[in-house]
């Protein structure tokens, strides 16, 4: 069983925020609420240059055993 915490004591969130999360169900609330209001969205992130990588050598082993 895996169990995930997040802990927002002790971060520089606004009251209402913080209020939220310790609601009932807070933690999907407070996703929810963070995913609803982005300030970035997709189409407005900045274009990056793609980085070409060369072609691996199916020849030269890429890991060792040992």
């Amino acid at each position: 069983m895996l169990i995930i915490l997040y802990l927002c004591a002790g971060n520089p969130l606004s009251q209402d925020i913080l209020n939220l999360y310790q609601e009932s169900d807070g933690t999907r609330k407070l996703l929810n609420y963070m995913l609803d209001n982005l300030a970035v969205h997709p189409e407005q992130l900045p274009q990056r240059p793609w980085i070409t990588l060369k072609e691996r050598d199916p020849m030269i082993p890429t890991g060792t055993s040992g």
